[in-house]
């Protein structure tokens, strides 16, 4: 099933490899393999602010990732259904 959908993740910014289902497990676990990010994912970062080693992001910064991802999950929802 590796690398099937590839497409849909043609509009990121983060280049995609594959993904896969681990058959080895019963709760249909669904991998994404993107390229390495120097500073992290998205809950690396969240960590960060939680643990304080980073400042509290303000308001518009948080608009900008609830804006980032709602878009990504339509895109994926429209090149999926």
């Amino acid at each position: 099933m590796a690398g099937s959908k590839q497409g849909i993740f043609d509009n990121s910014f983060v280049k995609y490899y594959a993904h896969f289902e681990d058959p080895d497990f019963d709760n249909n676990m669904f991998y994404i393999l993107f390229e390495f990010c120097e500073n992290g994912d998205f809950s690396n970062f969240l960590n960060k602010i939680k643990k304080k080693t980073i400042p509290i992001l303000n308001k518009k910064q948080i608009w900008k990732f609830i804006i980032q991802i709602a878009l990504g999950i339509r895109y994926i929802h429209s090149v999926l259904l």
